[in-house]
């Protein structure tokens, strides 16, 4: 009998890549949902106190500036005179001991008297 035509490959299924759920979850665009003016209302609602809230650090973090730099400046001034002056040199030598005290000459003694036990005696 007849055979039949034979049928065109059909194309390769176009297989999505596999993505990390995290980054499938950030990258994800959603279309604009019903309530989206009301979400931008609430945004809008919570902003100004947050901005309020802000101004009012700025200005108390500046007043506080303003009222402390005499202070600010006594302390820069006496910085700098303190880095300005050269160093002092009052040191005293005297023969003192200081830190570790030591004779090398009787740990050497010592240390001789003490590797001369283990030393071979010669018969």
């Amino acid at each position: 009998g007849p055979t039949p035509p034979p049928m065109p490959n059909p194309p390769p299924a176009v297989q999505q890549p596999r993505m990390d759920p995290l980054m499938a979850s950030l990258t994800r665009t959603d279309p604009n949902p019903a309530g989206s003016q009301d979400t931008s209302e609430r945004e809008k609602r919570l902003l100004v106190p947050a901005l309020a809230f802000a101004v009012i650090g700025f200005s108390a973090s500046l007043f506080m500036t303003i009222t402390s730099m005499d202070t600010i400046t006594a302390k820069i001034q006496q910085t700098t005179e303190v880095i300005s002056q050269p160093p002092v040199m009052n040191k005293q030598y005297d023969d003192t001991c200081r830190g570790l005290c030591s004779s090398q000459d009787q740990q050497l003694e010592d240390m001789r008297a003490f590797m001369n036990k283990f030393a071979k005696s010669e018969s």
